[in-house]
């Protein structure tokens, strides 16, 4: 287990969400995938903010204007995030709503908004 200091960034989010299932696309993106608690499935970590920018989900470490989400403190602590996720042999394929489609996302965990 691994347990980071982090910023919970969620300011240009319209509506509250509870918990994301988290997606390790490579070294340096963890993406954040609200979850639909009307079923088993997950929304897209990319939305638009209320002033029409795009934004993404995701837990990052430094500055990104472009992202919500969880912002860890150290540099080491988010690559070790990174590899205790690498270290999943078999995340679960989850249901996500992409862009009004359907597909099948690897999620490795969840996390809880507070």
């Amino acid at each position: 287990m691994v347990t980071c200091e982090a910023e919970q960034i969620l300011d240009d989010i319209k509506y509250k969400i509870d918990m994301f299932g988290i997606e390790l696309v490579d070294q340096q993106t963890i993406l954040l995938h609200p979850k639909n608690f009307t079923d088993s499935s997950f929304f897209d970590s990319e939305f638009k903010a209320e002033n029409g920018n795009t934004l993404n989900l995701k837990v990052f470490t430094g500055k990104d204007e472009q992202a919500q989400g969880f912002m860890v403190k150290e540099k080491a602590c988010f690559d070790e995030l990174v590899a205790f996720f690498n270290d999943i042999q078999y995340p679960v394929n989850a249901s996500t709503i992409l862009k009004n489609n359907e597909t099948k996302v690897p999620i490795y965990g969840l996390v809880l908004a507070s």
